[in-house]
């Protein structure tokens, strides 16, 4: 038997042994244990849409371990020296270990990919190796092989339990539910929360009504007024306009020689602003603005100039200048999940300073000001950043995870999808 794995040697090993944007790399000892990782999963029917890879999952189960298996005593007692402020007791320590791993058992969904000589392994979202014919790892790490041999037991496991038939009753009746796919009407959501879902976004009915009427009759983007010219500052100073329809203030300059009442200082202090160039333009010059715009549209990070608010892929808003032969607009798209109101308060306020902005998507803002559009609860192994399309037959602006706060009764009204349990290939 190989060694056994537990939740804290996952985490310790997600989080200490590879690069996102640079998988870790096996090298030829470890080879060896990625392919029996890979004989493991043989028995189990690949994935038939994929026609030049293999691709195959299962879902496991692992234990939190001991509290040693996370941080042994001593361990903590080093990190405590270094913090005044954290207690040395050994029920304190018994207490940390368990806020970090409150449950008894964890599901995670382990992943095989093989393409030609290459082999990817993945557990929920995080690749854990990677075997290349042309490169291989600088250094052995033991680490590594233990964990990919105890991966294979437990991959073993419930391969087992699909030759004895257990694994789709298993799947069926113990997946929890912030493993499955969900989908709930913003409006229940609403209710199941008490309000406190996006609450910070709820706006009363008869304004939302009137932003949701104004959203549905937008014309079409080739529609939308244009402006012969842009600058800056009619940009900034309309964006203004457009952060005070919501609520916000801003009492301070966040720039140097741009004061607090300008409307750069508030793109400052609400947007993105990572190219501070943008805000150097002479605010009145059609021309610099131009010649910059035009130097900048395709390069990386362009969308981040416009960031009106600032935020993870989930959680951002822009408003593009967009410019074409017939004029200037503006093109406003982001984050319906969290600021479907700012978004219309800002469209129509922007709108009637003269700027014209065409809001994409605008019926689903409309929907979700109402209380109408269907929300995406995404599996929690999943990231809910880029997770849209058509789910449950109904396309789907919106992903979350399930809430920790009001997990029971968001479950209850929640309509579920039947999880995709993995076959046995027909020769097993």
């Amino acid at each position: 038997m190989s060694p056994a794995i537990c939740e804290p040697l996952f985490d310790h090993f997600r989080w200490n042994s590879h690069d996102p944007f640079d998988p870790r790399r096996s090298d030829e000892q470890t080879d060896v244990y990625v392919q029996q990782l890979y004989q493991a999963f043989l028995p189990i029917a690949p994935d038939p849409t994929l026609k030049d890879e293999e691709y195959r999952e299962v879902w496991v189960t692992l234990d939190r371990g001991n509290p040693e298996d996370w941080c042994t005593f001593e361990d903590y007692l080093e990190e405590a020296s270094c913090n005044p402020n954290m207690p040395t007791t050994e029920e304190s320590w018994l207490d940390e270990w368990r806020s970090w791993f409150p449950e008894k058992t964890y599901w995670h969904l382990v992943r095989c990919n093989r393409y030609e000589d290459w082999i990817t392994i993945r557990v929920d979202d995080c690749i854990i190796i990677q075997t290349s014919p042309d490169e291989k790892a600088p250094y052995h790490n033991d680490l590594v092989d233990a964990f990919l041999l105890g991966l294979a037991d437990k991959v073993e496991e419930s391969v087992a339990m699909m030759k004895t038939g257990e694994y789709a009753r298993w799947i069926n009746e113990s997946l929890p539910y912030d493993r499955r796919y969900g989908l709930i009407q913003r409006q229940k959501l609403w209710e199941a929360t008490g309000g406190a879902f996006d609450e910070d976004q709820r706006i009363d009915a008869k304004e939302a009504k009137e932003l949701a009427d104004a959203l549905r009759a937008q014309p079409s983007e080739q529609e939308i007024r244009r402006l012969p010219s842009l600058t800056t500052g009619r940009y900034f100073d309309a964006l203004k306009v457009g952060y005070q329809a919501t609520g916000r203030k801003n009492t301070r300059d966040w720039i140097a020689n741009i004061p607090a009442d300008d409307g750069r200082a508030w793109y400052a202090r609400f947007g993105d602003g990572r190219d501070r160039t943008l805000l150097q333009i002479d605010p009145q010059s059609e021309e610099e603005f131009e010649e910059w715009y035009d130097e900048k549209l395709h390069g990386f990070g362009f969308d981040h100039n416009f960031e009106i608010f600032v935020g993870r892929g989930c959680t951002r808003v822009h408003m593009n200048p967009c410019k074409d032969k017939q004029g200037w607009y503006c093109c406003m798209w982001g984050s319906i999940t969290w600021h479907a109101s700012d978004m219309a308060r800002v469209w129509r306020a922007v709108n009637e300073t003269g700027v014209p902005v065409y809001i994409d998507e605008a019926n689903a803002v409309a929907d979700a000001l109402e209380g109408k559009d269907w929300i995406l609860i995404v599996p929690k192994h999943l990231s809910c950043d880029y997770t849209r399309g058509t789910f449950f037959g109904r396309e789907i602006r919106t992903a979350i995870p399930l809430f920790r706060d009001y997990r029971d009764v968001i479950i209850a009204a929640t309509e579920w999808q039947e999880p995709e349990i993995s076959q046995l290939a027909e020769a097993t």
